[in-house]
C-alpha cells in the first residue's frame, strides 16, 4: 500500500498546477494506466523493482524464507479496472485529443468531415511542414481565413476544463486574504484583490499613477505606498 500510495501521490501532483490542457492531463493518465500494467506483470513474478518498501522488507528475511508478493496482483488488477471506469471518457477524447497534439500527421479519411479539406490543405503547406510548435501553439500559427474550421478545433479543445485545481486554487487563496486580520476588507476590494492574486496581469504601477495621481500627495511617496500595498496583497 505504501509503494501504490506514493504512485498515485506522484500522479496526484502531475495532474495538479496551472497552465494544463486536457491533453496533458490525458497523457498522465494514460502513462500511469500503462505503469499499472507494468506494476501488475513484474508483481506476478516477485520482481519489487517498482515497489522499494516491498523491496526493503523483502530485504530483511533469509534467502530460505523469501516474501511472496505476487499474491497482491490482484489488487493491481482491482486499480486497473477502476482507472478503465472512471476515465472511460476519454475514449470519447481520444481522436480529438490526437489530432490537437499532431494535425500535421492526421489520418484525414479518419477525421470529422467538415476538417477533412482544411486538414489536406495543412498537411501540404510547406511551411507549416516544418514548424516544431505544438498543440495551441501551433494553432495559433494557422490563419483565420484559411483553417476556420480548425482555428475553432483548436480553441475548443484548449478551452475544455479538465481539472478543478483552478477552482479549488481560487478558494484557497480567497481563504487566505480573508483572514481575521482583515475583518474590514469590503467584497469590492475582495474582487479586485482576488482577481489580482490568480491571474498573471502585471500591473504598470507608474501608468496608473500618471493617469489618475491624488491630489496633494507628493507622486514619490504615493508610488512606494502602492508598491508597498501590491506586494502586501
Amino acid at each position: 500500500m505504501t509503494d501504490i500510495l506514493a504512485h498515485l501521490n506522484v500522479l496526484n501532483l502531475k495532474l495538479q498546477g496551472k497552465n494544463q490542457l486536457i491533453t496533458d492531463l490525458v497523457s498522465h493518465i494514460d502513462g500511469f494506466r500503462s505503469k499499472l500494467h507494468i506494476f501488475r506483470s513484474t508483481l506476478a513474478v516477485n520482481n519489487l523493482a517498482h515497489f522499494p518498501s516491498c523491496e526493503t522488507l523483502s530485504e530483511d528475511y533469509d534467502e530460505v524464507d523469501v516474501l511472496d508478493f505476487s499474491k497482491f496482483v490482484t489488487i493491481i488488477g482491482d486499480i486497473i479496472h477502476e482507472f478503465d471506469i472512471r476515465f472511460q471518457d476519454f475514449e470519447k477524447l481520444r481522436r480529438d485529443v490526437d489530432l490537437f497534439a499532431n494535425p500535421q500527421h492526421a489520418d484525414v479519411s479518419k477525421e470529422s468531415p467538415h476538417l477533412q479539406m482544411e486538414l489536406c490543405e495543412l498537411q501540404a503547406d510547406v511551411f507549416l511542414k516544418g514548424r516544431r510548435e505544438r498543440g495551441i501553439e501551433f494553432f495559433k500559427l494557422l490563419s483565420r481565413e484559411l483553417f476556420p474550421q480548425l482555428r475553432d478545433f483548436g480553441l475548443r479543445i484548449a478551452s475544455v476544463f479538465g481539472s478543478t485545481y483552478l477552482c479549488e486554487n481560487l478558494f484557497s487563496t480567497m481563504n487566505l486574504m480573508k483572514n481575521e486580520k482583515r475583518t474590514s476588507l469590503l467584497d469590492v476590494s475582495s474582487k479586485h484583490l482576488l482577481r489580482l492574486a490568480v491571474s498573471q496581469l502585471n500591473v504598470d504601477i507608474p501608468a496608473l499613477v500618471e493617469a489618475a495621481p491624488l491630489p496633494n500627495v507628493p507622486i514619490n511617496i504615493f508610488m512606494r505606498f502602492l508598491k508597498i500595498f501590491c506586494t502586501l496583497n
